[in-house]
Formats: C-alpha cells, structure tokens, sequence
C-alpha cells in the first residue's frame, strides 16, 4: 500500500484536465521591481456570437492582456505552441462553458497600442450544442441554450484552472490578485423577436469559493444581448465546503434564448454531432528528452588504494504519460467511478565499464555529474497556461569491495521501459499498474583477478517536473551492473534496476522553509542474472494483493511473482496460505509451474474469505524445487484485513421532517440490516450532536422504539428515534451517531457504522439590527426614511441551493405593515438577510416594536424586536455636544479610541473642530497618543503607515501648537516620498504604469496605490500647506484620472515636461464616477460608485482642478444620478462611512 501512496502522490502532482495542451514552453522569470511590489494579473476575454437563420453561427473571440508579466508570458508560451493545440484548447473552452460546438478555422495574434499590450483573435463556426425549433404555420419559435451544457465537466474544468491560477500568483512575491473579465455578446439572426426578454434579463449568478476567489456571470440587455463573467482568484486558500461548491455550481450561467423568425418550411436544423464527455483523460509523450553520449574518467590513489576507471554510456530517455478518470458528480469531488494515472519511461543504453584496481578498500565514488538538461513546457488550461520544467540529470558512480587486485571490462546493450501507476475503480478500490520489459543484446566481459571482489557501477538517471519551478516531483532511476568474484571466479553478474521517487523544492524555498528533499524508494529488480557457478535457485521477490482491507465473504486477487534464478529448467510448487493471529496455517491453494532458467512468471490466485471470521491475516506464498541451493528467497508474506461488519445502519428521510423549531419533538426512522450468520438481538444506540458539537446534555431527551430489536440474517429492522430540542437549542444542522450493542447496558457494540449523519435543522429566526439598545433612526412620522433590518434564518443554501427563490420576509412596525425588499442577496447563502424597510406612518413620534416574518415553502418563522425603530421629526437638542459626551466614554486609558491610530485621530479631531484644545484632558491624552507613534522617517502609524500618517496630520495641525511643526513637517515630506513616481520610497515606476501619482497602504505586500490611501494623503498634504505649484498636486491628477471612468485624454505639464494621460478602462461604462484603483472595481467589473467617486471628487478639487473642469462636471453629474443617503451607490449597504466620509 506504500508504493501505490508513494506512486499517487507522484501521479497526482503531474496530472493535468482533459482540456491541457502540451506544449513546448521557454521558461521566462518575473522579477518585480525594487520592494516587495504587489503584482494585479487581468486578462480580457471578448467573445462575439452571430446566430444565422439555420441556428449555426460564427464565433468571434477577442483576449486581450494589458501590459503586465503575464503579457509576456504569454508571448513567450504562444511563439512556442503549435496553434492548433492552442485552437483546440479554444474549442474545448467554448464546448464546455457555452455548449458550442466549434470548429476553430483562424488565429492572430499581434501587440496591442498601449506598451506591453498583447491580443489574441480567433475566429470559429459555431453549432450549438442545443437547439430546438418549433414550427408553426407562419412564424417558428427556436429555443437556444447558452452555458454548461454538462455541469460535471465544467466545474471540474473551472476548479483546475482555479488551482494553477494560484499556483502562479504563489509564484510571484507580495500581494496578487487575478481577474478575468469576459464578455459574451450574442447577436440573433436578422429579423428575430426575442420572447423571453423580462425571464432572463438581468439574470445573476455569484458563486464565492472563499478566501477572495469568487466567479460571477450576469446577462443584461442593451441593444444586444449580453453575457459578462468575472472571475477573481487570489493567493488565500478556496475555504468553501467541496460539496457546496459543486452543487452551487449546477446550473451556474445556464439559460435559454427563446426567439421566434418568420416561418420557412425548408430549414434543416444542423446539430452538433460531437459529444463532451464526462471521462477525463491527458495523454503525452512520447518526448524525447535525451540521446548523448557521456564518459566519465576516473583515477585515485593513496597510500592502500590505486585504481583507474573510466565509463561510457550513450543514453536515450523517452518519457510518456496518461492520467484519466470519471469523475461522479455532483456528489463530493473524492468521489469517482474510474480513475488510472501511469508514467512510462524507456531508456537505451550503452555501457562499457574499464577499471583497474590495487587495494584493500570499501567505498563508494561519485564520477562524474553530466549538465542537466532542461526541457520547459506549458500546459494550456482553457485560455490559462501552467508553466512546467522538465529537468534531467545524468550522474556515474562506482561501488567497490575489494581485497587484492583486480582488471575488469564489462561491456553491456541493454534497453528497458518502466511503466508505473496507480488505478482505482469503485469495484476493486486501488491496485497499482508495474509493468516493465529489458532486452539485452549483449554481452562481453573481461576480468584478470586475484581477490575477492565486487563491483558495482551505475548510472543514475533522475527526471524532476516542477510546477512554477517550485515545487514538483521526482523519479530516480539507477542502471547498475554487479559483479561478484570469489575464489578467483567470477561468481555472478547482476544487472539491476533501481527505482527512487520523491518530491523537490525550489532552493531558495529550501532556505527559507528549512525544507528538505524527499525521497522514497520505489521498485528494485534485477534485469538480467548470470549465474557462472551452475545452481538451482528458484525465488519469489514480491505478492501484490487487490485489496489489504476486506470484508468477511470478499474475494481478493494475489499476483505472485516467481523467478528461475538458476542454470536449470525447474518444476516449481507454489503454495499460497494464510496464517492467523493463533499462528494456524491454512492452504488456499497450490499450483505446479514449469519455469526456464532466468525466466520470471507472475501467477495470479483467488481467495475467497466467505466463512473466515475478521482479524489480521499473513499472506504468504512459498516456492518450492527438488533440490534448491539457496531457500533464503522462496517465502515472501504480506498481510491483509479482514474486517468486522455485523451491522449496516441506514437513515431513511422519507416520512421525517428535515426543519424543526426549538421546543418541537423531532422524529427520525433508522434502518438496521443484520449481516451476521446467525439470529441476533441489538440495541440501538444514539446520541444527537448540535451544531456546537455537544451532545452529553441530550441525551435523556432521546426515545427510541422498539427498544431492541431480534433480527433474523440478512433481514431489516426499523427504529424510530424521537427527540424533544430544547427551547434553547443553539440554532443551526444536528447530527446523530448510531451504534449496535449487544447489551441494553450499553457496554458493548457490535460495530460502529455510522459516526456521523446530518438529520435535521434546528431554525429560529432572530433580528440582529435594529435592537432596543440600537433602535433605527426614521425621520418624519408622516414621511418616514426607510431604515435597514439584519435577520439570521436558515442559510439559502441549505433551503434550496438550486433554486433562485428566496425566502418571503413580511415587516410590522407598531402593527402596521411596512414595504420590505430582500437587499443583499449575495449573504443569504450564509443565512444573514438584509432586508431594505420603508416604514409606515405613525400617529406620533416615539419608540415601536418591530416584527419581522419569513416563509418558505412549507416554513414560517417570526420574530419581534422591541422599541427597536424610533421615530424623531425635530433633532436633539445639542448634538455635538452628545456625540462628544459619549467618545468621552469609549476613550481608553492609554488615550486612544479602540487602540486604533486612524480612528483616534478622527475622534480627537471631532474635539478640535468643536472648539477644543489640549488644555482639555480628553484632547490631551489623544495627541499623547499619537505622538507616541512617530517614526524615526516621519511617519506616524501603527498599522497602516499611509492612512493612519494622513489622518494623524489632520488633528496636529489643527492643534495650532508650534511644537509640532517639525513632526508635521517630517509627515508630510514622508507622505511626498511615498507618492509613486519615477523615485518613490516603493520603487521608482514609469508615467506610463498604472501605479504612477497614488499612494498605497505603505506596507510589505500592499504598495500598490488605490484611491481610498490617496484620498486620506491628498487631504493631508493640503491641511499641512504642501505649494500648489508642487509637482506632486500633477502627479496625483495622473492617478486619478486613470481610476475615471471617462473616454477623454488629459494632456499635464509634469515638472517641465508635457505628458498625456489616456482612460485606462477601455471598456465601456463611462459614466463620470470613479473605481477603487485602475481596472479594478470593489462593485465588480468596472463598475463605479459612490464612496470613490466621492474620493475622486476631492481629490481633483485639492489638486487644484476647478470644478468647471470636465473631469468633475463628469463626477457631479454622476452624483446627480445615483445620489442615495441610505446606500452607497453602486455596492450597497458596504463600506458606508467611506461614502458618508467623502
């Protein structure tokens, strides 16, 4: 079982999905500029669909790849890839994630305007692969589906590209993020009506795997039709639960476009005839990684030894692949009916040995190590590439145990093939594939000698992949010839193979991990044996069983490998027996054998455990001749399981209830088969876990009937289990564990069968937001604003995660009923519902309780939240003064406000702005605060030096107090220097990179720039009194204009030199407002909102832009059309006080 964990783990790291090309690659290295610089990957994927009257198509596609590493890489894997298999890869992309079938008749690729650039056309004829046609007498209605046509393929299809996306971003150093933007506009055929407009417009689908890696596909209408698809992947781990994530993805972007065309009697609806197939399979090779010739001379002396070598070897390696499997889906991703997974190589060597001994002397020699050589690849995932390395090594060497002297030549042709693997099938569970093959041609050796000797040269042939050239896996294989002298004859000359696996890192990994090489052996065998001294040996050198765990009643497959090791024809006996715990020998079989000499056979036999009881049992296997001069080798034993199965547990759901409230009486039916030989009594044991794990408090509460049961062999009996939950049962899935005693005492079981089983939900609804501590502000009694209302209920995903519907939630506020409307659906999949309220009106102002009421299905919940909504017409009295009361409050001892930096120098700030100053104890221990954290280059943080350095200026300065002068000033030119440009603290960057004019956190693996840092440094650089004539004011005017969403170009006078800043988005969408940081939107895609184009407002304004100027006419008028107060326009609910703040 070792070697098969050994061999899968090998396998495992290699293997690749049906929709890999193979193809050459020259391996290129990313190095970021000076500082651990974050690095953002965006490619953009165009796809443009023409429908023809007869339902077939053309297919246009458009990637384009911005100036970044991964232009280059792309560049570089493309001039080395025969473009048939990157088409091929397009084909199988668009066939699994849209159900085109396409054939694929043109490729371009060229540089794009912009430095760096890089696009790639391809033009392909498109059948759908389903498409129906209803005909009537005067108009036909088609139905066309777009998407996964097979859910199965393309989850496995997407969750590969996912892995080595992130096995590249782990590549590159600091913070990266890889975005995928595609979008797919479908043209219908001239004339058509589409039918089904309002069913599929604006139909979304948003899938998050955890750890900031989500996909999301849209549909949205415009004068076409049009598919948009995101993809974001990060270096964090995907947290999501595997089955979740496969069920979530059934039906993921899969939609039908109904449209009718004016009735034509002669159509003749073409269909694709290919098919997607659910086995995935990836076979390569056979590459020719090596055909040289190497020689290796060798001398030594010293006062016992004098001896001279010299080897010669012409080797050539060819090296195959397969890996194959069917996956069963969509049940958990380890489940698959098939799998088989093997690597093949065939070296064939020449090998002449020359060496001349003197000495007393055991020791082992290293000739001579060749140079490597280096065989980069890449394999296309889709549109996604996998840079793979393929290095080969060649080294000599020379074992010796010599007494006296010795002239030896041995000259050998050999070739052999080694083929190992690892295949499963749902039937027979793991076995491994070994197969091999060594011919030798010949033969011719030559030894002058007086000793007692053995030599032993080898060649050691070692073949390492590495994904990224970080980390991968190794085979080692050792070619050696052995020769043994005594008495002044040569006794024996072996030749062998030896065979090594393991897994390798990048050195500079090694260093910093303090990991190491592994390694395991794998195989042993010797090829080819001549026995000079004429005996009679037969030997057996391994058993390889199907399966080392069973069951009573299961058969097993043994493979014996015997092998004629003598100068004789030999009759051989093979006994096969199993041996128990008691040490009693029992025969399962014995078969007779005629074997010539130096011939191996691998006989294969049955045993049938019907009638054995469990325990662990001694296979061994023994050969047998009449006369054997060496019996050390004629037993090999390996062991197998019998395992303990009396009874078999099963859960039946189909007359229980799956949601219970607490307080209910909970009902679940079990099913117990008895598997024992003989008329048995069990009693049931059970116990029920809550979500929390605890399940020693329950146990009183559970009820079971029968109470035993007597079951005859092989027949059912049915328990049913009750269970009152508590009224204060923690909400969320219970468990139950089941076991079968013998006893009523409980003390002992037959067998555990069941650890653990979902059974049953546990739901109460519960109002997290507002609350009687925090009621909900609404204005006007008469005119009430509309508040929000937070709920925890059953999570989206375990009511129904294939359907779109979303539970019903009703609202009373004070007994009337409220308009209600579901926010925030993305967070109902993790049972919190946002829920957007406009509040009745009420006959006066005050304190109301509020009610909230859920339905699904057959479920209804409701929950009530006291004197949570209040409503106020007129505002406090003095509320500046009441805020400040209460910071007072939550000030703590060391002078802060939540030990936070940033947001202490925003409360003090509130003092000041009131009239304030350090005379007051508040102010005072505030400022403390934040002198304590000034850096010795100016800054002033905690954190985040940017944001907290900016914000702590705003309170200094407003102190007026001449003192820290000097401290502000230091602060500002530090905030000055981290502005990027040509020679900033992070690395100098170019007027042309995206980066050039912002500020980013300022902290390892978060340099880039993005506008919520450069907002916060603009405003504090303006309160410190840096010149407007500073070039950093232009500067920053470069950044902001690439984080616009406009089409203009800007032309700026950068320190004496003109400069044009062109739109970064070229993509559509410009709208006025502006995104987080170029080519990136928190809202997705490029999508604009309020709290930055707040930000950008600002900052164009303190840069000294008039508001005439039509960048911020642009923004305004953006404003004008999305102003909300309760919602930051764009994206919700999130990230309010960033949009309150601007």
């Amino acid at each position: 079982m070792k070697k098969i964990a050994i061999t899968l783990i090998i396998i495992l790291l290699l293997l690749s999905s049906s929709f890999v090309a193979f193809v050459p690659y020259v391996t290129y290295a990313m190095t970021p500029s000076s500082g651990d610089m974050s690095i953002n990957i965006d490619l953009y994927f165009f796809q443009d669909l023409t429908i023809f009257p007869d339902g077939t198509g053309d297919l246009n596609i458009s990637i384009g790849i911005p100036a970044s590493p991964l232009a280059e890489i792309y560049r570089e894997s493309l001039s080395k890839t025969n473009e048939d298999e990157f088409l091929s890869a397009l084909s199988k992309e668009c066939s699994c994630s849209l159900g085109l079938s396409t054939q694929m008749v043109q490729l371009k690729i060229e540089p794009g305007d912009g430095c760096g650039e890089f696009y790639i056309y391809a033009y392909a004829k498109v059948i759908p692969r389903n498409l129906s046609i209803f005909q009537g007498e005067t108009i036909d209605v088609w139905a066309l589906d777009i998407g996964p046509m097979n859910s199965t393929i393309f989850t496995k299809c997407l969750l590969t590209k996912l892995v080595f996306i992130q096995l590249l971003l782990d590549k590159l150093s600091g913070e990266q993020i890889y975005r995928t933007f595609s979008s797919t506009q479908i043209n219908l055929p001239s004339g058509a009506v589409l039918l089904n407009r309002d069913e599929i417009d604006r139909q979304n689908w948003f899938i998050d795997l955890g750890g900031g890696t989500s996909v999301e596909a849209t549909i949205s209408f415009g004068e076409k039709l049009i598919l948009n698809e995101t993809t974001i992947v990060t270096e964090q781990e995907i947290t999501k639960d595997p089955a979740e994530v496969c069920n979530t993805l059934q039906g993921y972007k899969l939609f039908t476009v109904k449209y009718s065309l004016p009735h034509f009697e002669g159509i003749n609806l073409v269909r694709a005839n290919d098919k997607v197939s659910e086995n995935f399979a990836w076979e390569w090779g056979p590459i020719s990684l090596v055909d040289d010739t190497f020689e290796a001379p060798w001398s030594y002396e010293d006062d016992t030894v004098s001896a001279e070598a010299n080897v010669t070897a012409r080797v050539m390696l060819d090296v195959s692949g397969y890996v194959g499997w069917v996956p069963t889906f969509p049940n958990w991703w380890n489940k698959l009916q098939r799998f088989e997974a093997w690597t093949k190589a065939e070296v064939r060597v020449d090998l002449t040995v020359n060496v001349s001994v003197s000495a007393q002397l055991e020791k082992t020699f290293d000739l001579k190590s060749f140079n490597p050589i280096h065989h980069p690849l890449v394999l296309w995932v889709g549109w996604f590439h996998v840079e793979v390395s393929v290095c080969y090594n060649v080294s000599a060497g020379l074992d010796i145990n010599i007494e006296g002297q010795i002239n030896a030549v041995a000259k050998s042709r050999a070739s052999a093939w080694l083929k190992a693997g690892v295949a499963w099938n749902n039937t027979h569970g793991w076995h491994m594939i070994w197969e091999s093959n060594m011919g030798i041609d010949q033969i011719d050796s030559m030894i002058e000698f007086d000793v007692k000797a053995s030599i032993k040269p080898n060649l050691t042939n070692r073949l390492d992949v590495k994904f990224y050239e970080t980390v991968g896996p190794y085979i080692k294989v050792v070619l050696y010839a052995l020769a043994e002298i005594e008495n002044q004859a040569l006794k024996s000359l072996k030749i062998g193979l030896e065979v090594f696996a393991g897994i390798d890192f990048a050195d500079p990994l090694k260093k910093l991990l303090g990991l190491r090489e592994w390694e395991w052996p794998l195989w042993e065998t010797v090829l080819k044996e001549w026995n000079f001294a004429e005996v009679h040996d037969v030997a057996i050198s391994f058993i390889q069983v199907s399966k080392t765990k069973i069951y009573p009643g299961d058969s097993v497959n043994i493979m014996v490998d015997v092998a004629n090791l003598g100068q004789y024809d030999e009759n051989v006996v093979i006994s096969l027996s199993y041996v128990d715990k008691n040490g009693l020998k029992t025969q399962i079989e014995t078969r007779e054998l005629q074997l010539p000499s130096g011939v191996s056979l691998c006989p294969l036999f049955t045993w049938d455990t019907t009638g054995i009881s469990a325990g662990t049992y001694i296979i061994e296997a023994e050969a047998s001749i009449d006369h054997d001069d060496d019996l050390t080798n004629n037993i090999f034993r390996t062991i197998i399981e019998i395992m303990s199965i009396d009874f078999y547990v099963t859960l039946d759901y189909t007359e229980t209830k799956a949601w219970y409230k607490p307080g209910e009486l909970t009902q679940t039916r079990v099913q117990v088969k008895n598997l024992r030989n003989v008329r048995t009594t069990t009693w049931l044991g059970v116990s029920v876990y809550d979500p929390t794990g605890e399940h020693e408090r329950y146990q009183q509460q559970i009820s079971i009937t029968p109470v035993s049961a007597t079951i005859e062999p092989c027949q059912v009996a049915n328990f049913t289990i009750t269970w009152m939950a508590p009224l204060d049962a923690p909400i969320g899935p219970y468990k139950i564990s089941l076991n079968c005693y013998k006893d009523s005492a409980f003390t002992e079981k037959y067998s555990d069968n069941i650890d653990y089983a979902d059974v049953f939900y546990v739901y109460k609804l519960k109002i997290l937001m507002p609350t009687i501590t925090t009621p909900a502000i609404t204005r006007d009694i008469n005119n009430p604003s509309p508040i929000l209302i937070s709920v925890t209920w059953i999570p989206k995903a375990w009511l129904d995660p294939f359907s779109d519907e979303q539970p019903t939630f009703s609202v009373k506020i004070g007994n009337k009923p409220a308009t209600v409307q579901l926010f925030d659906i993305p967070f109902s999949h993790l049972g919190i519902y946002t829920l957007w309220v406009a509040p009745p009106t009420q006959d006066n102002e005050g304190l109301f309780n509020v009610s909230v009421t859920v339905s699904f299905d057959q479920l209804e919940d409701s929950a009530m939240e006291h004197y949570a909504v209040k409503y106020v017409t007129a505002l406090p009295t003095e509320p500046i003064e009441k805020g400040l009361a209460w910071l007072r409050t939550q000030q703590k001892p060391d002078g802060s406000w939540q030990s936070n930096l940033g947001v202490t120098s925003l409360a003090v700030l509130a003092f000041l702005n009131a009239g304030y100053d350090e005379t007051d104890a508040t102010v005072s221990k505030a400022i403390n605060y934040i002198l304590s954290n000034v850096k010795s280059d100016g800054s002033i943080y905690k954190s985040y030096p940017t944001y907290e350095t900016s914000l702590a200026i705003l309170p200094l300065v407003a102190t007026r107090n001449e003192a820290y002068k000097t401290i502000i000033e230091n602060a500002k030119k530090w905030l000055v220097n981290s502005q990027w440009d040509e020679s900033c603290l992070w690395g100098g960057v170019s007027k042309d990179s995206w980066h050039y004019g912002g500020w980013g956190y300022g902290l390892s693996g978060w340099y880039r720039p993005d506008l919520s840092n450069t907002q916060f440094a603009l405003l504090a650089l303006d309160a410190a009194g840096l010149p407007k004539d500073d070039p950093t004011w232009v500067k920053a005017q470069v950044f902001l204009h690439r984080c616009q969403n406009i089409n203009f170009p800007i032309t700026l006078n950068i320190e004496g030199v003109e400069y044009t800043v062109q739109p970064y988005n070229h993509y559509g969408g410009y709208d006025g407002g502006f995104i987080y940081y170029p080519g990136t939107s928190l809202a997705g895609g490029q999508t604009s909102y309020g709290s930055m184009t707040g930000a950008g407002i600002w900052g164009l304004l303190l840069s000294g832009v008039p508001k005439t100027d039509p960048r911020i006419v642009a923004a305004m008028n953006w404003v004008k059309n999305h102003y909300t107060w309760d919602t930051n326009p764009g994206i919700g609910w999130w990230r309010m006080y960033y949009y309150y703040l601007s």
